[in-house]
C-alpha cells in the first residue's frame, strides 16, 4: 500500500521532533508552549513531558539509546541478544512515570504521545497503557525507535497508529532478536518512503547481524541522535 506523503505530513513530524527534543528544556517547551505546559520532568536518563493543545494531549519521551554502556556491551559481545526491557530497566521506569503523568491527562479528547530512543519504547507502552484504561490514543510517532517490541505486545500495539521514522543505515533496525517494531515506518531517504511493518514472526526471522559501525565503534551515537534526526526531516523535499 503507497502512502503519499505531503508538506503537512512532514511538518507534523518535525513538530514531534522539536518536541522530543525540548523536552530536555523545560525553560524551552514554557517559552514554546505557556500555560499549555502542564509539566516537565526526568527519571533517570529519560526526559518527558505533557503539552495540552486543544484538546489534546501531547506526550513526549527522550532517552539516547546509544549509551557508552551499550556500546561497550555490543562490542564485547559480539551479539544482539540480550534483555533490552532489563537492562534500560523499561518496567521500573514505566510504572514510576505512570504515576506521574496519567492523573494528568484529561479523559476527553484524544492523547497523541512521541519518543526517541529508548524513549519511543516508553511512549508506546505507554500508550498500550492509556489504551487499557479507556483514553483515546490517536497516534505514537517515534523516531529511532528500536525493535524492542514482544509478541504479547504487538498486537496491541498496532491498534496505536504507531508510526517509527527511521534513518537510512540506523542500526537499531537490525538490533534486538526476538523483538519487533510495530505499526509503519517511514524512511527518511531522499524520497520518504512510509510503509507498513511486517508481522512479528516475519521481523523476528530475519537472521541479525552486528552492524559495522557497531563493531568498529564509531560515532553513531552522533549519527542517529535526535539532532540527526531533526537536520534530516528539515531536508526533506516532496
Amino acid at each position: 500500500q503507497e502512502v503519499y506523503l505531503t508538506p503537512d505530513h512532514m511538518k507534523q513530524y518535525m513538530e514531534w521532533c522539536s518536541l522530543c527534543q525540548d523536552s530536555k528544556n523545560e525553560r524551552q517547551l514554557r517559552d514554546k508552549w505557556g500555560d499549555s505546559l502542564i509539566f516537565c520532568a526526568s527519571q533517570g536518563d529519560l526526559s518527558y513531558s505533557l503539552v495540552e493543545d486543544e484538546k489534546v494531549s501531547k506526550l513526549s519521551f527522550t532517552q539516547d539509546l546509544w549509551t557508552p554502556k551499550l556500546l561497550h556491551h555490543l562490542q564485547k559481545t559480539k551479539s544482539t541478544k540480550f534483555d533490552f526491557q532489563e537492562h534500560f530497566n523499561i518496567t521500573e521506569i514505566l510504572k514510576t512515570v505512570s504515576v506521574n503523568v496519567i492523573p494528568n491527562i484529561p479523559k476527553y479528547g484524544e492523547t497523541q504521545i512521541c519518543g526517541y530512543g529508548v524513549g519511543s519504547v516508553i511512549a508506546i507502552h505507554m500508550g498500550l497503557l492509556l489504551q487499557a484504561q479507556g483514553y483515546t490514543v490517536k497516534r505514537v510517532v517515534t523516531f529511532g525507535q528500536p525493535k524492542a517490541i514482544a509478541a504479547r505486545d504487538f498486537s496491541a500495539c498496532n491498534l496505536l497508529g504507531v508510526v517509527n521514522v527511521l534513518l537510512p543505515k540506523d542500526p537499531v533496525s537490525s538490533l534486538f532478536d526476538n523483538h519487533a517494531s510495530p505499526g509503519q515506518q517511514l524512511t527518511l531517504t531522499s524520497k520518504p518512503q512510509l510503509e507498513s511493518m511486517p508481522t512479528f514472526g516475519d521481523q523476528v526471522s530475519v537472521p541479525v547481524k552486528l552492524p559495522k559501525s557497531i563493531k568498529k565503534g564509531t560515532s553513531v551515537a552522533q549519527d542517529f541522535s535526535l539532532a540527526s534526526y531533526a537536520k534530516a526531516l528539515s531536508n526533506v523535499r516532496l
